[in-house]
């Protein structure tokens, strides 16, 4: 019996394709690089998200220091006293530009640059992650 089981199992050997080594590492390849667009899909969402979070602190600083400095005040003279303010233009610049949170709007800037940034980060990401899925479903179907 264990001679017609050795016979049997010679005869029905699977052959295996030639380049079958090859079309896993592939594979593999492939699939590595689909798991990193994801996670760097996901991170672009992170980055997305905290940005537009920070935004909101950053507007309501800025607009509680422009309305404590004194700044709409200065600036509303120019329509209240204007020959006042052109006969001290020089002083009245200095007041201007002295009241002016330059700290805060660098700080909303500095947010608006981060959402921009992971604005362009996901979109990027976005098209590299629908390229490979598309290529994914070219491959299995």
């Amino acid at each position: 019996m264990k001679g017609n089981l050795k016979k049997l199992s010679r005869s029905h050997q699977a052959e295996v394709p030639a380049d079958l080594f090859q079309k896993i590492m592939r594979r593999i390849r492939f699939e590595q690089e689909l798991a990193l667009a994801r996670q760097r899909f996901a991170l672009a969402n992170v980055l997305l998200l905290a940005s537009l979070l920070l935004t909101v602190p950053a507007w309501q600083k800025l607009w509680l220091e422009f309305s404590q400095s004194g700044f709409g005040q200065y600036a509303s003279l120019i329509l209240s006293d204007f020959k006042t303010v052109l006969a001290n233009w020089q002083d009245y610049g200095m007041a201007l530009l002295e009241s002016i949170p330059v700290v805060e709007i660098a700080g909303l800037l500095s947010v608006i640059l981060l959402f921009l940034l992971a604005l362009k980060f996901l979109v990027g990401n976005r098209e590299k992650l629908l390229t490979i899925m598309a290529l994914d479903n070219r491959l299995t179907h």
